[in-house]
């Protein structure tokens, strides 16, 4: 090979040697290796040494390539199947338990005191600040539910299920309006209403009684105690505690059951020809009705207030069912009368203030709860075309010169403690503003709650005597408690009525302790029962037979002292026979003969007072008891008020 001066000397030699290096010719890998080490031996900056450098640099590159890709999946090999052996450790302390104290048993609450006597109606601002959650308002859902899926939607007036549901708005009622004491008695006559359900029927009533039997009417009497379940937010699945789940639902099946559905379950043949006996049976009817039929109007009321909470497919159809008779039943008047015969003697009554009140009740229950009914042509609405006519009829049983009601619409007997149901059928139907139910308002100026028959209130003037006079006071009062709350809140007739209620209804509250009452709850534990005492008759319950009377007087808080040379029993500023109710058998409905159904009759008027500050919203005109313009009615104007259009509802 040439030295380097050669190479200056001779260039193209030295260009030649360097094409060499690319022409491989026969040479194998391993001989251009040899001749690589072998040139690096070469002085620095000879020609050797440089082709060495070249050659490396050929050769070494495929040989990193290969390197570096096989080192890296080495790496990823070795990473996978490496096991972890690192130690999760968990660490848990273990407190004791505690030991919890027996609670003890809560002492007999203080008799009430004296209600103060109010002489003139005083307005009194109460700021009371409560925390309660937020709510959120709930659309109702168009699909059918179970039973244990509630929704909220309102009934007659404004009915707050929401609120009597949540704890914390119904909590903030009770507070600002000072009902504790008032839920224990609410609470204890739910369960006293259990003691007395037939377990196998679901009704209330004595089971050794006939369903046949005149003043049996086990339809009343169940659809009163349902409404207090469903007031006080008990629906199965969703109630607070689950506590009556079993006896709300057992209740809603026997009212499914107790309606005729088809000629086949007609078995009953009554008096037809006399409006005060017990009809036939028929299609839309409940075998269990009362002699009259009231029972069949409050059946509708508590179905739909069951209907609007669990939106159930069957207690609609039920409900459109028993609808028929009433619309059929509805006078030319725009009334009802005993049994809903439509058709009377000229001459004769047409239209009893009671029984309007609870078909409007039982109608505008349905109409809240979204149950239509279309005329046979598919158009209109007969819940709405009916509430208008009774608009007319009600208005048609009102004196003129006092404004209170009358009985019928052909007898003035003095029974002007039906003008309460008669003002709230007027507040219902959207006329609180009327002049007709401001008068019949101030008719009722110092009425006050109570247990006495033909009581007279103490701020009533002397020139009115017995303003309240009729029987069964406690059915009046269930009425006027809401016509009062629809008042407002902040109205002196409703502060003066509430507060007289809280005491009056607390002194007569009959508790029977939890080793006594016989109720175990859901959860298999002793529990407290009360109801309201009546008379006369004797009870059996918490292991004792005797009169109500007697228990009051073994009450702990009764006092004894003389009155007139005599012995009186008194709790709080009540004498104890002021504190039962009287003359109740006087309604029809009221089973005459079954002394525990009397007890759970007249108890549900005195419970459904007690919660209607939380289970209603007091009325504001053209609001939730506005009946919507979505039905075109005529009505025969024969000589009578003359209504035009929907905007006077």
């Amino acid at each position: 090979m040439a030295n380097n001066e050669d190479l200056y000397e001779n260039p193209n030699d030295g260009k030649d040697e360097l094409l060499k290096l690319f022409d491989e010719g026969d040479r194998s890998y391993f001989r251009r290796l040899a001749d690589m080490f072998k040139g690096f031996k070469a002085p620095k900056g000879s020609l050797e040494r440089k082709k060495a450098m070249v050659e490396f640099q050929r050769l070494g590159a495929p040989i990193a390539a290969i390197l570096i890709v096989g080192l890296a999946i080495l790496a990823m090999v070795v990473i996978k199947f490496t096991p972890n052996t690192t130690k999760v450790v968990a660490s848990a302390k273990v407190e004791e338990v505690e030991e919890i104290e027996e609670l003890e048993e809560p002492e007999e609450p203080e008799p009430p005191e004296d209600p103060p006597e109010l002489e003139e109606p005083v307005d009194i601002e109460v700021d009371i600040e409560i925390e309660a959650p937020p709510t959120t308002a709930i659309e109702q859902s168009p699909q059918p539910v179970p039973i244990d899926a509630v929704m909220d939607t309102p009934s007659p007036v404004s009915i707050n299920v929401r609120t009597s549901k949540e704890t914390g708005l119904r909590g903030a009622k009770i507070g600002a309006l000072k009902g504790i004491k008032s839920e224990r008695y609410v609470v204890g006559f739910l369960r006293f209403l259990a003691t007395q359900q037939n377990k196998e029927t679901g009704l209330w009533g004595d089971p050794r009684k006939s369903l046949s039997d005149k003043g049996y009417g086990h339809t009343g009497a169940t659809a009163l105690a349902l409404l207090c379940y469903l007031a006080h937010g008990e629906v199965p699945g969703a109630s607070r505690t689950g506590e009556f789940d079993a006896v709300v639902r057992k209740a809603i099946e026997g009212l499914l059951n107790d309606l005729i559905r088809d000629k086949s379950q007609c078995t009953y043949k009554g008096d037809d020809k006399n409006c005060h006996s017990r009809c036939s049976d028929k299609v839309g009817l409940f075998k269990s009705r009362d002699p009259h039929n009231y029972s069949h109007l409050v059946a509708i009321y508590a179905l739909a207030e069951a209907y609007a909470m669990t939106n159930i497919p069957d207690i609609k159809e039920a409900i459109e069912i028993a609808l028929e008779p009433v619309f059929e039943g509805q006078t030319k008047e725009g009334g009802w009368y005993y049994n809903m015969w439509p058709k009377y003697p000229e001459g004769t009554d047409q239209i009893d203030s009671s029984f309007i009140s609870w078909a409007v009740q039982a109608l505008k229950a349905a109409k809240l709860a979204k149950v239509r009914i279309p005329n046979k042509n598919g158009s209109g609405d007969r819940v709405v075309e009916s509430l208008k006519k009774a608009t007319r009829a009600i208005l048609a049983l009102q004196d003129k010169k006092d404004g209170h009601f009358y009985y019928t619409d052909k007898d003035t007997r003095n029974h002007k403690g039906l003008t309460a149901p008669c003002a709230l059928i007027l507040q219902l139907l959207d006329m609180s503003d009327s002049a007709e139910c401001n008068v019949a308002l101030r008719y009722m100026n110092g009425w006050e709650p109570t247990f006495e028959l033909n009581h007279t209130p103490k701020a009533t003037s002397s020139s009115r005597v017995n303003p309240q006079q009729g029987a069964s006071p406690q059915y009046y009062c269930y009425y006027l408690s809401q016509v009062r709350y629809n008042q407002g809140e902040n109205s002196s007739d409703w502060k003066r009525w509430h507060t007289v209620q809280q005491a009056l209804y607390g002194a007569a509250a009959i508790l029977i302790p939890p080793e006594k009452s016989g109720y175990k709850d859901h959860n298999g534990k002793a529990q407290e029962i009360c109801y309201w005492g009546v008379k006369p008759g004797s009870f059996n319950i918490g292991g004792r037979n005797c009169n109500d009377m007697d228990r009051l007087k073994d009450m702990p808080g009764t006092k004894k002292t003389r009155k007139d040379g005599k012995d009186v029993f008194v709790r709080g500023s009540y004498e104890i026979d002021d504190l039962l109710c009287t003359d109740f058998g006087n309604l029809s409905w009221a089973t005459t003969g079954d002394e525990g159904c009397k007890r759970v009759i007249s108890g549900c008027f005195t419970a459904l007072q007690l919660t209607a500050y939380y289970r209603y919203s007091p009325l504001q005109k053209g609001a939730l008891t506005k009946i919507e313009e979505e039905a075109v009615v005529e009505v025969e104007n024969e000589g009578g008020l003359e209504i035009e259009g929907l905007d006077d509802l």
